[in-house]
């Protein structure tokens, strides 16, 4: 017999353990002697990575429409997750004496960091000729509903996110 999967074995732990904790409620067992409070937690398992592919990032760099190719270069070239791309903007780029590095003012958890910049990366925020936000108006959630729509288009079942793999 094949073992159930995780979620139903987690309802079923659950299960149990509220019935035991129903029966100290009803004082038929005594308190704190619930043998199903040793039962394991169980975990959703992570699942992996999945990355663009060469040929999809082809695909994408060549038929994305405006802005969204720009918010695919940002996470495939410089790794940005959607809240990033959304807060990126021209003062961001800042030119050193061996190349550019991008600021990444607001990462998660509150990090703060710069990393070295992609030629493509320098080019595509240097067409905006603005040192405010590249996209003033666009909340990350957005950004990634528009950006999940615009891969969808091009046939490529992924999100976002992949690029950043």
């Amino acid at each position: 017999m094949l073992s159930p999967a995780t979620a139903t074995k987690k309802n079923n732990i659950n299960r149990m353990k509220m019935i035991y904790r129903h029966l100290m409620y009803l004082k038929l067992i005594p308190e704190g002697d619930s043998p199903a409070e040793k039962l394991p937690k169980l975990r959703k398992p992570k699942s992996m990575p999945r990355p663009f592919t060469s040929h999809e990032v082809e695909i994408i760099m060549s038929q994305a429409n405006h802005p969204q190719r720009d918010w695919f270069i940002l996470s495939c070239f410089a790794g940005f997750r959607a809240a990033e791309i959304s807060l990126c903007s021209g003062a961001d780029l800042e030119e050193h004496q061996d190349g550019y590095m991008i600021r990444i003012p607001a990462g998660k958890g509150g990090t703060d960091l710069s990393l070295p910049a992609h030629p493509v990366v320098v080019d595509m925020i240097k067409s905006y000729k603005t040192l405010g936000r590249l996209w003033p108006t666009i909340k990350p959630h957005h950004l990634s509903v528009a950006a999940c729509a615009e891969l969808r288009r091009l046939g490529i079942n992924k999100k976002l996110h992949s690029g950043r793999h």
